[in-house]
């Protein structure tokens, strides 16, 4: 009798460990479940983000294409302008030298050609002062004294009077 109860015992000690195993096994198959919907959920929102990455990073290497041929065209126009410029500086600095040459003397001649200047210089600089081309006449701007220094000393010397 003795070896029933134990048998019975030992029976009723394996089934509860059997009863633990299962609820343990259900428990970590719920838990692996969890864990796998989880994963899954991640997944789905990591190729969300990747896929919105992708498109932004496109985006930007648009905006970037647009940006950089931009600054092309401007570098461009901004090459041309300088051509332009230097051009325009060399009818000037011949003009100029004509200029220089017609009034080196204290002939009346010379004195009728500095007063047309003047007449011109004058009516040049308030047209261009009225319309807004410049801000203030070119022999009162320190940065056109600083940048054409010839020029500047040629428009002093046509405006002085004999």
């Amino acid at each position: 009798m003795e070896y029933t109860r134990e048998h019975v015992a030992g029976r009723e000690t394996l089934q509860a460990q059997v009863v633990e195993q299962i609820d343990l096994n259900a428990r970590l198959h719920a838990r692996v479940k969890q864990l796998e919907q989880e994963n899954a959920e991640m997944m789905s929102a990591a190729k969300q983000v990747v896929a919105e990455d992708k498109a932004l990073i496109q985006q930007l290497q648009q905006q970037l294409a647009i940006s950089e041929a931009k600054a092309r065209e401007r570098a461009e126009q901004y090459a041309n302008q300088l051509w332009q410029y230097n051009r325009c500086l060399t009818v000037l600095n011949a003009a100029r030298g004509v200029l220089d040459e017609l009034t080196e003397d204290a002939s009346p001649h010379a004195a009728h050609v500095r007063q047309l200047f003047a007449e011109k210089y004058a009516q040049q600089v308030s047209k261009a002062l009225e319309s807004g081309g410049i801000k203030l006449p070119p022999d009162a701007d320190e940065e056109f004294a600083r940048t054409l220094p010839k020029t500047l000393a040629f428009i002093v010397r046509m405006l002085e009077r004999d």
